[in-house]
């Protein structure tokens, strides 16, 4: 009995289940305690009509991100209330819960609440690129995707960040997940990609959970010019770096060998296309996207 609405989240506590929508007058938070079968919109406190993007319970707690903020219900949303997770005019688009809270995407900021989402502070942390409001968590693992830089992974609540590209065809993740031991992410479809090359793609979690594995620093790995037509430089790369350029079938089109910190990697050779650039060493794991013209 929703009536013809857009789901954008749902969220269940094992016995009531919640469903945020967006589009017009059926937005809002429907509710309901018989698995689906009939649903309750309440009101009391939510602005008119809201535009849901995320839903996620913590502790005893129901959070909604909306267009206005983070509003937080403690009875099965039949009260809401706005926290300081944003403002009248804040925009979130993602709400996560990791091991020592909950995080949300709100104005393209990560914030974190140790309270169940009464209370928020924003995370100081160098911008990920421009997120999109997927956010996914495993244990110690903090996963959010971005418009033009793929997924990143946080393994400290998203103070400080590392690439975690390897093999992505798509540097716009729509959607991330967590679970059965991976986490997966959905790609955007457009700007004349491929769609062989579009979808889900999924990476086991020991790849990452496992403090051994080589991986990147929050790191200032810089390639330019990007887009190029030649030749790259590259700046603040791991030492005795070995260079791995990949085309979006994952295929490698080009190696090499560089052991200072800058170099230039000429790229002249190849034809055009978006590329990913690999750096692995001893001591880190990089990974970047390159467009030749």
């Amino acid at each position: 009995n929703m009536g013809a609405v857009t789901v954008s989240a749902i969220a269940t506590d094992g016995s009531t289940l919640y469903a945020g929508t967006r589009g017009g007058q059926t937005s809002g938070v429907f509710v309901s305690s018989n698995n689906g079968i009939i649903w309750n919109r309440p009101v009391n406190g939510l602005p008119v009509h809201p535009a849901v993007s995320a839903l996620v319970i913590s502790g005893t707690n129901l959070l909604v991100g909306v267009e206005k903020g983070v509003y937080m219900s403690t009875d099965e949303g039949l009260n809401w209330w706005l926290t300081n997770g944003g403002s009248a005019v804040s925009n979130v688009e993602g709400i996560v819960r990791i091991q020592t809270g909950v995080i949300a995407d709100i104005d393209g900021h990560l914030s974190l609440s140790t309270d169940d989402g009464a209370d928020w502070s924003r995370i100081p942390t160098a911008r990920t690129g421009d997120l999109t409001g997927n956010l996914a968590s495993s244990e110690s693992l903090l996963f959010a995707g971005t418009i033009d830089r793929g997924v990143f992974l946080s393994r400290d609540a998203g103070t400080s960040w590392e690439t975690a590209n390897s093999g992505l065809a798509d540097a716009y993740i729509m959607a991330l997940v967590t679970g059965g031991g991976y986490v997966y992410t959905g790609t955007y479809y457009g700007n004349g990609a491929n769609a062989a090359d579009q979808g889900v793609w999924r990476w086991p979690l020991t790849d990452f959970a496992n403090a051994a594995v080589a991986r990147s620093t929050p790191a200032t790995l810089e390639l330019s010019p990007n887009p190029t037509w030649g030749s790259i430089a590259v700046h603040d790369a791991p030492l005795e770096a070995h260079v791995s350029v990949l085309n979006m079938l994952g295929q490698s089109v080009l190696e090499s060998t560089e052991h200072g910190a800058d170099f230039t990697l000429d790229l002249s050779r190849i034809t055009a296309g978006t590329y990913c650039v690999r750096l692995t060493s001893p001591s880190a794991s990089m990974t970047r996207m390159i467009v030749k013209e």
